[in-house]
């Protein structure tokens, strides 16, 4: 059994209200142009429904896969691709979503490799 107590920080009226802001954000500034929104499974993909929903722009929607191994609770920067986009980014604007940047090697790790790609964004 755990000692520590889990409380909400936020509550779900304004957990919501800040998604709706940020998909309005996300629709002025790509405005006319369509976005590919790329989830990294498995934690994002309750988030990224909810965000898509929240845009008022074209959205293509795709996930990849990553695992990164290391000591339990630590990465030790070594990171595999499990399942990799199926539509393509190049000269195409892409937001990653991710719920849990804990070293940043997973993310950099994505980064560099949809860089490869060419998106515009």
């Amino acid at each position: 059994m755990s000692d520590y107590e889990l409380k909400p920080l936020f509550s779900r009226e304004r957990i919501a209200a800040e998604v709706a802001r940020v998909g309005r954000e996300i629709s002025s500034d790509y405005e006319g142009r369509e976005i590919v929104v790329v989830g990294v499974l498995k934690g994002s993909f309750l988030f990224v429904a909810d965000l898509i929903r929240a845009i008022n722009a074209p959205v293509v929607v795709d996930f990849v896969r990553l695992a990164s191994y290391g000591a339990e609770m630590s990465s030790a920067g070594i990171v595999e691709m499990r399942k990799d986009l199926e539509v393509s980014i190049r000269d195409r604007d892409v937001i990653i979503v991710e719920d849990i940047v804990d070293s940043g090697y997973t993310l950099d790790y994505l980064c560099n490799k949809l860089l490869l790609q060419d998106p515009r964004s």
